[in-house]
């Protein structure tokens, strides 16, 4: 019998929700902040993708031959761990540089539309690649 296992990263934003696997369109389990899932296979082509509320991740498509072991890794939009942070020291400083320097505050306001628009990118017109599924190799 072959294995299929899906390693999921332990990530901040994502850690209080299961992610749900489907094989082939149908619902085979959910995988927790940090932890894997392992499923028996039969030799054959599957397509696998993952959905956590209304996002999801592309469907990767993959063959299994007898007794092989493939391993996933599954994440998410993991950019948002360290842009999110950054981009919201750069608003504070440019509302501190507004009122206390007078910088104009045009800058402000198109700093905060483009920082608005990053945070809702991912879950919005980004959110069929918010999850990434990735053959792990080793």
């Amino acid at each position: 019998m072959s294995k299929l296992i899906v390693i999921r990263r332990s990530e901040y934003l994502n850690r209080s929700r299961n992610i749900r696997l489907y094989l082939d369109d149908q619902p085979i389990g959910s995988v927790a902040n940090g932890k894997s899932f392992e499923l028996d296979l039969k030799p054959g082509n599957y397509s696998l993708n993952a959905k956590i509320d209304w996002c999801r991740s592309q469907k990767y498509a993959f063959s299994i031959s007898e007794g092989e072991l493939k391993k996933m890794k599954l994440t998410g939009f993991s950019k948002n761990k360290w842009i999110v942070p950054i981009l919201a020291m750069i608003q504070l400083l440019l509302i501190v540089l507004t009122f206390y320097v007078g910088l104009n505050s045009i800058f402000l306001t198109l700093y905060s539309i483009s920082l608005l628009l990053v945070i809702f990118y991912p879950i919005s017109v980004g959110r069929n690649k918010y999850l990434r599924l990735i053959e792990d190799y080793s």
